[in-house]
């Protein structure tokens, strides 16, 4: 790994990695830097001029991620009191529309809140404990409807706004952090 500035992003990283067969970008919102990975075999420059190539992309995302929060630096968790709250959150959902799951996991997820399985085992990121409790009330409850509906499609949004009309809304709050 290696940290170069680039003068109109910042500090960019570079990860040079064996067995890669093409070239990334992405964005670390909690370390607020880009981040290249290019194969072993790949100049640097290569790598570089890679990164340039995409710069109206880079400034685009840099200037909409100075409005996200980063959940994961809003204080520590403790994952047994998020487990039990969570599962005592999606109890209570579950008492009042008759979803059900299997079974919730808490996890450090790095770029999502929440995942279903197919056998409707509800994965939840650690995180998740430090956003405002009606997004909590959110991310449990989506969840939770993809027990029913596996995808995002126009019956799964219906069925998430049958118990919470205002949950698009909410799903556009909930973009403002990143876990």
């Amino acid at each position: 790994m290696k940290i170069i500035y680039h003068p109109e992003i910042g500090e960019l990283e570079l990860n040079r990695k064996k067995g890669r067969k093409n070239i990334s970008l992405q964005y670390k919102y909690a370390e607020g830097r880009f981040t290249i990975s290019y194969p072993y075999n790949c100049p640097i420059k290569i790598a570089i001029q890679f990164a340039n190539s995409r710069i109206d992309w880079m400034r685009k995302t840099k200037s909409k991620s100075s409005n996200r929060i980063v959940a994961r630096n809003l204080g520590s968790i403790n994952r047994t009191y998020a487990l039990e709250k969570f599962k005592n959150l999606a109890d209570e959902i579950c008492t009042t529309t008759g979803l059900n799951y299997k079974e919730i996991k808490i996890r450090k997820m790095k770029s999502i809140w929440g995942s279903c399985s197919v056998e409707n085992k509800i994965c939840l990121n650690l995180y998740l404990a430090n956003l405002p409790s009606k997004l909590q009330y959110y991310v449990v409850l989506h969840e939770l409807c993809h027990t029913v509906e596996k995808n995002h499609s126009k019956n799964f949004w219906n069925l998430v706004t049958k118990y919470w009309e205002d949950a698009i809304i909410l799903d556009k709050e909930l973009r403002k952090f990143v876990p």
